[in-house]
């Protein structure tokens, strides 16, 4: 069994947090009357969006309120009382209301939230004609596209926020939105509650024809919502959920020399005794962190059976059936013992049969990831949360409030029992935080101030912010106003001396502060002085806007002293962006990391051999998926590999910053191996030798350096290869060699004429560049999210790389015709010449550059 030396001592915290003891906020009472069934009210297009034949008490007394008015409105409920059902009564009362040009904006604080909604809207408001799309993915014009097509958006506050920050540019579909609804609005809270803020303060000021409804299981301050929001508040106690649930914290201590991986183990031992105490002979969900995890928990609570001689403790109610269909081994055999484990590395098949075992009760307990708690609805009379160290895109971090209140929420099974139970597995040093989630006591306090800076670039950017005054009334609309003005403690960072918010001198103060900074970074730009002073974005403010860069890491690429004589240079400074920062190096990676410093195969080795910061690890990992080396381990598995995707997405985004701003700073070599950097991030591939094979589907390291080892050692030689022989060097059969072809021939192929034309006279050289291409392309990209859509063709010195002039082209329009490109250069010097840079900003290996001697007619 577990050494529990490991872990010296254990804390039970005996949270137990029914009805009775619920939390006391205002509500309405159980007693009164409900009013009578409205379900006759639906028009018959709107029918299936409610496959139930009665509105519950809950529903039933908000009835008038969401269907009968238009008023802004907050509803605080418990987890399962039916929220959802409320917005989907304000949605079909919109389009009731405004039947031909009305579209919904739903924003939850997930993917997955997002992805679930957004696919039960969708059929069922199918009957009615109106279409839902789900806004989560890459910005910008494919998803536009789709959201003009929509009348239910489905988004997140990070994608909102950057799609309304050019809300200029769509103006059709801001002022069609007639509602807009807040799922979890407690998020406020989080870091990324700042985008949310900012997105109901831009759309308050854009259009007020919108219509505000908010919902939530656990806002403490709602009287601070809903003065935010302008709204009525509806709250509802414990007594409205279907389930009364009783809570528990269990607090374990852990050592410092152990990590989250041994916790997690070890608190596969503590299962057993909770779930006798709690649920001896009822359903069990145990959520876990890790799909291995998961699969641990089933086999220690198997062990411990056989060693107590209780195998037969989780068989469920009902016999297993005869030859299930399992097609995991492992899977197969644990469910002989009633128990299953459920993640998304089973096939689906298996998945859906776990999922009805235990729906029929044939298997008593299911252990799995928390991604079921978003999903699949397995309710269950016993939930326990073991661990609450999960890991967010592959980086350790505590579950959120949301996390827990979600997975709290399958306790209780309608239908079947009254009460349900839930219990938190963590460490001791974390009880009391979830002790304050579960009993719903910590106010929502805002976290705009912690990007202020970022947001009032946006606005001034926007429009919404011009001076002093417009800041003020900005200022006012945001929920961060309303929190500092109670609790001015909890915001010094802002308020100086604990200052009063609502004081004009003190609005001034805080916006002259930030407009110096803002300044001073050359963000924005100061007009007039005194009163009469107004603020407009910058190229640079535009850039950072544009990007969701972050003020640090503009100041950092603006340096002109930054080093920027390789793409080594240029990845270097690219690490040390502030968007990484959510990226630390943990304990369980160090190892890992030390030993990938010293990889043979490793481009660029760092000079201190080992990763101490931030910046080392981001260097690192980028290097190791441009050279193709594993980052994963037997030890911590898959997580560098999954927080590898997210580090990437982040490069590719950052690096366009770093190509716009050496465009606007005027320097070449920088703007060169900027635009050869975000080339390598987006084909996951260097851009010299071999490497530049291994953006083909198909080729991997080996079969790179065997083409580059016998003579095809650029595109342009595998382009002109005969398929046969690319089957021949790497021992494939047909139609490989052709497959790899056509790949080739769907990139660009370039071809450059100059044209000089020299006065003698006025000592100028007229310039034209002709950049077409050889051939037409075979998939032709037709949107910005496309492949390869990019082409930058420049201009710049040979001595001092001063970017003389640039153009960026759509790759898809120069099938049709030539690009003319002319430019005036003064004659000053007879030995300068000029450097034409042909760049697609997507692939490697296609590059031309070309240098142009201006005193001399070819």
């Amino acid at each position: 069994m577990m050494d529990d030396d490991l872990f010296d001592a254990e804390l039970w915290m005996n949270d137990d947090f029914s009805a009775s003891n619920a939390s006391q906020h205002s509500r309405h009472d159980t007693q009164r009357s409900v009013p009578s069934n409205n379900m006759d009210r639906i028009p018959s297009q709107f029918r299936s969006v409610f496959p139930f034949d009665e509105f519950n008490a809950m529903q039933s007394i908000s009835f008038d309120k969401i269907f009968d008015s238009d008023g802004n409105l907050v509803i605080v409920a418990p987890t399962g009382a039916g929220k959802t059902v409320l917005l989907e009564l304000a949605m079909v009362r919109c389009f009731m209301a405004n039947p031909v040009d009305a579209r919904v904006v739903y924003m939850a604080p997930t993917r997955a939230l997002c992805t679930q909604k957004a696919d039960e809207w969708a059929a069922k408001f199918h009957d009615a004609a109106i279409a839902c799309h789900e806004y989560t993915g890459d910005t910008e014009t494919s998803s536009l596209h789709a959201v003009r097509q929509s009348g239910i958006i489905v988004t997140t506050p990070e994608k909102w926020d950057s799609m309304t920050r050019g809300w200029h540019d769509h103006p059709a579909i801001v002022n069609s939105i007639r509602l807009f609804m807040i799922d979890e609005v407690q998020i406020l809270k989080q870091d990324r509650g700042a985008s949310l803020e900012a997105c109901v303060s831009r759309l308050q000021s854009m259009n007020t024809r919108t219509r505000m409804i908010a919902v939530s299981a656990t806002v403490p301050n709602v009287a601070n919502v809903t003065q935010w929001l302008k709204a009525t508040p509806l709250t509802f106690g414990d007594e409205y959920r279907p389930i009364q649930l009783h809570r528990q914290v269990v607090g374990f201590e852990q050592r410092r020399n152990s990590n989250a991986y041994a916790f997690d183990h070890f608190l596969d031992w503590k299962l057993l005794p909770i779930i006798k105490q709690h649920s001896p002979t009822k359903p069990v969900l145990v959520f876990c962190t890790t799909r291995s995890s998961a699969e641990s928990a089933c086999a220690i609570l198997i062990k411990m059976l056989r060693e107590r001689g209780e195998n037969d403790f989780f068989r469920g109610e009902r016999p297993l059936p005869n030859n299930l269909p399992v097609t995991n081994e492992i899977l197969a055999s644990t469910l002989q013992h009633g128990i299953a484990f459920h993640h998304a590395g089973l096939d689906r098949e298996d998945r859906c049969l776990v999922e009805q075992l235990f729906c029929n009760r044939a298997i008593s307990l299911v252990a799995t990831t928390s991604t079921l708690a978003m999903g699949v609805n397995l309710p269950a009379h016993l939930v326990i949360i073991k661990s609450t160290k999960t890991f967010q895109d592959g980086v350790p971090c505590e579950y959120s409030e949301i996390d827990i209140l979600q997975m709290m929420g399958r306790a209780g099974r309608p239908g079947y029992e009254a009460t349900g139970t839930a219990v938190i597995l963590t460490t001791t040093g974390m009880v009391s935080h979830y002790r304050e989630i579960i009993h719903c006591r910590a106010n929502v306090e805002s976290s705009l101030q912690l990007s202020l800076h970022e947001h009032v670039v946006s606005e001034i950017r926007c429009g919404t912010i011009r001076d002093a005054e417009t800041f003020s009334h900005w200022l006012q609309s945001t929920f961060l106003y309303v929190r500092a003005k109670e609790n001015p403690q909890h915001y010094t960072q802002l308020l100086n001396d604990g200052s009063d918010i609502s004081d004009t001198a003190t609005q001034k103060d805080i916006f002259d502060r930030i407009m110096r900074q803002l300044t001073r970074a050359k963000l924005v730009k100061k007009s007039g002085r005194g009163k009469d002073a107004t603020y407009d974005i910058t190229n640079y403010g535009s850039i950072m806007d544009r990007l969701y860069i972050k003020v640090v890491t503009m100041q950092r690429f603006m340096n002109p002293n930054a080093p920027c004589l390789s793409i080594y240079d240029t990845l270097v400074l690219l690490s040390n962006a502030a968007e990484f920062q959510n990226h630390p190096v943990t304990s369980q990676q160090k190892a890992n990391l030390k030993n990938l410093c010293k990889h043979q195969d490793l481009a660029h080795p760092l000079i201190h051999e080992r990763v101490t910061t931030v910046a080392d690890k981001i260097n690192i990992v980028i290097q190791c998926v441009l050279s193709g080396i594993s980052l994963y381990t037997k030890s911590s598995g898959s997580a560098l590999v999954t927080e590898s995707h997210v580090i990437m997405k982040t490069a590719r985004r950052v690096a366009k910053c770093l190509v716009e701003v050496a465009r606007e700073m005027g320097q070449g070599r920088r703007l060169y191996h900027a635009i050869s950097l975000h080339q390598c991030l987006v084909a996951r591939s260097w851009n010299t030798g071999a490497f530049v094979f291994r953006q083909l589907q198909d080729v991997g390291p080996k079969y790179a350096r065997s083409l580059y080892d016998q003579g095809i050692q650029s595109l342009t030689d595998l382009r002109t290869s005969d398929p046969s022989r690319i089957e021949m060097l790497l021992h494939r059969s047909t139609p490989f060699g052709t497959k790899i072809l056509t790949q080739v021939n769907a990139m660009p192929h370039y071809v450059v004429e100059i044209e000089k034309a020299y006065n003698a006279l006025a000592s100028e050289m007229m310039l034209t560049a002709h950049v077409t291409l050889a051939q037409p392309l075979r998939n032709t990209p037709t949107n910005a999210l496309a492949k390869g859509f990019y082409t930058c063709i420049w201009l710049e010195t040979d001595q001092d790389h001063d970017i003389i002039a640039f153009d960026r082209k759509k790759t898809n329009l120069m099938t049709d015709a030539e690009l003319h490109i002319t430019y005036e250069c003064d004659v000053i010097d007879p030995t300068v010449q000029l450097i034409l840079h042909v760049q697609n900003e997507d692939f490697v290996g296609l590059d031309i550059m070309q240098r142009i001697n201006i005193t001399t007619i070819d």
